[in-house]
């Protein structure tokens, strides 16, 4: 049997995108060791990790990202040099491939559209992507936590148990992957109870506009090398 060639194994597009993690694994002496680490680039099959620790080949380690709770088993695979010194660039494979562990799935883009009021079909104002991270929305004192589906810069989809009718002003609060927190005012625009609700941003810093714009434009356009 022939075997792949790199391309062939790398069965999703690579995205470069700092996300914060925790890894844990277990010293030759039996101990629980843990250390920050963050993502330089990464795909559904593993990624390339910025540590401190020099974790020998084959090493198995538990990732956790804090965004999505969830937790992974991975594989050491190899090094890449330090960058800046004292960072190890630590390549892992994952036991399984995961679709959202990152917190971003694949395919990345949604191009979905909107039917405006005269049913003529038109392309999303702005391009989205997605993604799963923890939201909270408040209204009146009442709040609804759920997680994200999708976002772009002008909204978000979010799945929640606890939804908001539709026309409802609401406060958003989530952090993107890279840690960034955003706040915004919006406003219910479309809501399934206790399933779903679409979500327009009303008030966004310009800041934060450019974040999530920037953000949306690094998982749209992965490497595909």
């Amino acid at each position: 049997m022939t075997k792949p060639s790199g391309a062939e194994r790398r069965r999703s597009p690579r995205i470069r995108l700092a996300v914060p993690l925790k890894a844990t694994w277990t010293n030759e002496q039996g101990g629980r060791i843990s250390e920050h680490a963050e993502t330089e680039v990464f795909n559904a099959q593993g990624g390339l990790l910025c540590m401190k620790a020099g974790l020998p080949i084959a090493m198995e380690i538990q990732l956790t990202n804090p965004q999505t709770q969830e937790t992974a088993r991975a594989r050491v695979v190899g090094f890449r040099e330090s960058r800046p010194k004292g960072v190890l660039r630590v390549a892992v494979e994952l036991a399984s491939a995961s679709q959202t562990f990152w917190g971003v799935s694949f395919p990345a883009v949604s191009r979905t559209v909107t039917r405006p009021p005269r049913g003529r079909e038109v392309p999303r104002q702005h391009p989205r992507v997605n993604l799963v991270t923890q939201v909270e929305s408040r209204s009146s004192g009442a709040t609804s936590l759920g997680h994200t589906k999708n976002i772009s810069a002008g909204g978000l989809l979010v799945e929640s148990r606890d939804t908001f009718e539709s026309q409802t002003n609401v406060i958003i609060r989530l952090n993107l992957p890279s840690g960034r927190a955003i706040q915004a005012e919006g406003v219910v625009v479309h809501s399934e109870s206790g399933v779903h609700m679409g979500i327009r941003f009303m008030q966004l810093k310009d800041d934060d506009r450019d974040i999530i714009e920037d953000f949306v434009q690094q998982i749209s356009s992965p490497q595909i090398d």
